[in-house]
């Protein structure tokens, strides 16, 4: 299969359901990978979804044919954009979708002093794709046995410089 051409747009309240669909699609894998099927991305609902939009930006990427393929959602707290809900259909994931769409929400938020996001230790895929976006690791978090949370954060074009 070909990579397919991506275009990035806001999401429409209409996407709700196929957004929450995607996300427990994506983040079932993680899941699996933690042996933890309470992760809360997996709860997502349409609801949630159009919460999100309420309380920031919610982007999604649609092949040349018009299908969700991904997602991403952002949300302004105390200057710094809190990054989420990054996924990839998971028959697409490491083609640069992820990335595009990382890149696209950083630019709807100029005025953010920095970027955070978080994944499980064991992510080894995002933890890449984070860091060769430069994100830099902060700190960890356990959380149970299988899953210690990694917490990395990059500055953005509203940080202050000496």
């Amino acid at each position: 299969m070909s990579d397919p051409t991506v275009s990035i747009r806001d999401a429409a309240p209409a996407d709700a359901a196929a957004i929450a669909d995607l996300t427990r699609r994506a983040f079932a894998q993680q899941a699996a990978l933690y042996a933890d099927d309470t992760l809360p991305p997996l709860g997502d609902t349409a609801d949630t979804v159009l919460d999100a939009m309420e309380r920031g930006v919610v982007l999604v990427a649609e092949d040349d044919a018009g299908s969700l393929i991904g997602s991403v959602r952002g949300e302004m707290r105390e200057g710094s954009c809190l990054v989420g809900r990054l996924v990839v259909e998971p028959t697409l994931q490491g083609r640069g979708i992820g990335r595009a769409l990382a890149r696209a929400l950083e630019e709807r938020f100029p005025s953010a002093s920095c970027f955070k996001i978080f994944t499980g230790h064991r992510s080894a895929p995002a933890l890449h794709l984070y860091e060769s976006l430069g994100y830099t690791r902060e700190r960890t978090e356990y959380v149970h046995d299988r899953l210690t949370l990694v917490f990395l954060a990059k500055a953005g074009a509203g940080a202050e410089t000496p």
